[in-house]
């Protein structure tokens, strides 16, 4: 969402991301992350830090290395078995212990945020950056499943791996095997490919954003369409039962906390650097697979392009808008920027600078 509009919704991020708590009596440890160079505007481009750590959540947010014991000729089998459910439950552990870092890491910003209201005004402040935003969202996404994460671990122990993978939605992303998240994204792209089946080609990104300026104005093929694209809900409901399951206003609710995390990130991103600041490997593909993009048999390179596309088209059609989903993004470039011109837009959109470096892959200590 641009600049301009962002006002308009201010109040209707503060839902989505004020996670209420008691006020910590202790304080802050941590040092508020480095504000404008021309000081203190709310924009997402116009104060940049350009560093891959403001930018890059923390390495404890993504899976471990998984080693797997390799079988040599002669070996038994049960003995080999045994070794490699010994590898997945040292890696479960790893993973659970993660979770519990980045949730006290989470803590010095969480008190930043209950002093000032909501995550949403540090962002407008400039008080916090891209990986204390990435790290407090996805400790909350991977806190929220340990319970029955926990409990499925504890009764299936060495077998997990053989459950788990059919059951991601209670997994703590940074417990999840590389086969797993793989699975995942495949049936994704191919339920995303599947829905855009139903739409025609050929749609004018600005035209349609005209029309579909938020969730409301979408009708209920439109929202189940956006929330196949994004992963919001399960392949697993027959389609049949839809709009009663999954429920439609569910839905919307879904992808309403979906656009309004994505505009954050954003300007976070933006200020940051821009998608050439992102690591190579999970961090690219996580931020791509969140805005809806297929990522198997693409190149970084290529998927930094479409980053940059992103929010191109976010500007030319004038903010954030289901629009984005509505459309394909071979059909963005086809929106010429000009006309996005004639939008009303009182103030500039954030833009993107040049990558200054290609990131290097971090390793994790």
């Amino acid at each position: 969402m641009s600049i301009a509009i962002r006002p308009r919704l201010q109040n209707s991020y503060r839902p989505l991301v004020l996670f209420s708590r008691a006020q910590s009596t202790s304080t802050s440890t941590a040092t508020a992350p480095a504000k404008a160079q021309d000081g203190g505007g709310a924009g997402g481009g116009e104060n940049k830090v350009l560093d891959p750590e403001f930018v890059n959540a923390p390495l404890t947010t993504l899976p471990a290395a998984l080693g797997l014991p390799q079988k040599a000729p002669g070996d038994s089998t049960f003995p080999h078995l045994i070794k490699t459910g010994k590898a997945y439950l040292g890696f479960y552990k790893t993973g659970l212990k993660n979770v519990y870092k980045n949730f006290i890491a989470t803590r010095p910003i969480q008190s930043r945020i209950d002093k000032k209201g909501s995550i949403t005004d540090l962002v407008e402040a400039g008080e916090i950056t891209r990986r204390e935003f990435q790290l407090v969202m996805r400790s909350r996404h991977d806190s929220r499943r340990i319970p029955i994460f926990g409990l499925v671990f504890m009764i299936f122990g060495e077998f997990s791996p053989f459950v788990l993978p059919f059951i991601s939605g209670i997994v703590p992303f940074n417990c999840r095997i590389p086969r797993q998240i793989q699975g995942d994204r495949a049936k994704l792209e191919e339920r995303r490919a599947a829905s855009f089946q139903n739409f025609p080609r050929g749609r004018d990104l600005l035209q349609l954003a005209q029309e579909k300026r938020s969730v409301k104005d979408l009708t209920s093929n439109e929202v189940l369409h956006c929330s196949t694209v994004l992963g919001l809900h399960s392949g697993k409901w027959p389609s049949v039962l839809y709009p009663f399951l999954p429920p439609t206003m569910w839905l919307r609710f879904k992808l309403w906390r979906r656009m309004m995390y994505l505009d954050l990130d954003d300007i976070l991103l933006a200020r940051g650097g821009g998608p050439g600041m992102l690591d190579s490997g999970e961090e690219l593909k996580m931020a791509a697979v969140d805005r809806g993009f297929d990522t198997l048999q693409k190149t970084e390179t290529r998927l930094r392009e479409e980053l940059k596309l992103w929010l191109k088209a976010k500007k030319t059609a004038g903010g954030m808008t289901p629009a984005l989903w509505l459309t394909r993004p071979t059909e963005w470039r086809d929106s010429s920027s000009p006309s996005a011109s004639s939008s009303p837009s009182p103030s500039p959109s954030p833009t993107i600078p040049p990558s200054p470096r290609a990131p290097t892959l971090r390793k994790q200590q």
